[in-house]
């Protein structure tokens, strides 16, 4: 049996072009949207290290800012006094 592949036709061709520029398009949007989905909050936000500040001062609880306020506080004081010596 010496039936061999001729290869697509041009409506064959056409098909597969369009549904491959389909896929493109639709992966393009998808691209899109998870880009936006990332860079609209930092936007919105004004600027990055406040959007990172925003974020984890946001995630601490209030116990949990007091007492490492407290630490930074009075470390910060030791320091000083160090210095002043």
């Amino acid at each position: 049996m010496t039936n061999k592949w001729q290869g697509y036709g041009i409506d064959e061709l056409q098909a597969r072009k369009m549904l491959v520029k389909a896929r493109v398009d639709m992966q393009q949007k998808e691209l899109q949207d998870s880009y936006r989905g990332v860079i609209e909050p930092v936007q919105n936000s004004g600027s990055v290290s406040k959007f990172i500040l925003s974020k984890a001062i946001g995630s601490i609880p209030i116990v949990d800012g007091v007492f490492w306020g407290f630490r930074l506080v009075s470390n910060v004081l030791r320091m000083v006094k160090r210095f002043r010596r």
